[in-house]
This record gives structure tokens, sequence and C-alpha cells, in this order.
């Protein structure tokens, strides 16, 4: 009986048992360069739809670059407009939060002088501005 392909062999098997005995093999002996080039140069697998990877084939004919070169060009193609998306959300955030923690954390002290809500000198501690709120609290502009 043969089993369908396994890794691109055709694997018989004679009564659930395999031809080849595997306690006389032995198993291969990588080379240290060998080992460094694969930590080096990782494989990754990924997906793609027929119609895809038939344009990747394509491409790579035409072009004569590898799958790798095709993928590092698209990732630099890219990469400009990845870095403004990051701005832009990491500018986006920094407002968003910005506006949050104002509505939450603002102080704002009532000047004794003109009557108007005025935000604290930037920098003192909360605890500064409470004293000087209840010792009765006037703007810089209104002295």
């Amino acid at each position: 009986m043969v089993n369908p392909l396994v890794n691109g062999r055709a694997i018989s098997m004679i009564n659930g048992a395999s031809n080849m005995t595997t306690k006389n093999r032995k198993s291969k002996q990588v080379p240290p360069s060998r080992l460094r080039y694969e930590t080096a140069n990782p494989t990754i697998s990924i997906r793609v739809s027929q119609e895809l990877k038939e344009e990747l084939e394509e491409m790579k004919e035409m072009s004569g670059l590898s799958l790798a070169d095709i993928l590092n060009a698209g990732l630099e193609k890219l990469k400009p407009d990845v870095d403004q998306f990051y701005d832009q959300g990491l500018k986006e955030g920094y407002e968003m939060g910005y506006e949050i923690a104002e509505e939450e954390f603002k102080v704002m002290a009532t000047c004794l002088g003109c009557g108007k809500a005025h935000l604290p000198v930037v920098g003192e501690t909360m605890k500064a501005v409470a004293a000087r709120m209840l010792m009765g609290w006037c703007a810089k502009s209104c002295r």
C-alpha cells in the first residue's frame, strides 16, 4: 500500500510499518555555517490567493527579482505611509488624551480682582494652588 505524498515523497507502508528502519539511520549533522545562515535568514510562510500567487510569480519572472526582494520593495514603498499614519495616530492620540485629561483634572481658580476663572501658575503643586485659593487668590494680570 502506498500512502499519499508526504514532504514530496511517496512512502510505502507494509502492514503499517515503514520499509526503512529508523534504528539504523543516523541523524544528519547540520554544519555550523548552515545554522548561522538559517538564523540570519529565517524562513517565513504565508497563504495567498491563487490570483496573488500568479501575480507574484509573473512579477518575479518579469523583474528577475526574488520574492524576498519583491517583499522588501513593497515594504520600502509602504514605509513612508506607515510612518505618516503612525505619526498622525500619535498626534491625534496625544491631543485626545490631553483633552480628556484637561476635562478631568484641570483646576480653575476664580480671581478675587476680576472675578474671572484663570488657570493657576503652571508648575505649582495642587497643594500650593489649593492653599492660595483658600487665602484669596488673584491672577498676576489683575495685580
